[in-house]
């Protein structure tokens, strides 16, 4: 897993918060691991994984 995920994460909170820029004005893309590719195993994946990590 990128190691990066958290600390882009703890930058766009502090970007949200003060302003600097809106949520809904940046889109973010990130890798579903191969072995997440079945679709019950998606949603789950990209929450714990992604979304956690990068505080959106």
């Amino acid at each position: 897993m990128f190691m990066i995920m958290k600390k882009i994460g703890l930058a766009l909170k502090g970007l949200f918060s003060s302003g600097v820029v809106k949520r809904n004005e940046i889109f973010i893309t990130s890798k579903l691991w191969c072995c997440d590719h079945a679709p019950d195993n998606v949603l789950k994946a990209m929450t714990r994984r992604t979304l956690e990590d990068l505080q959106t």
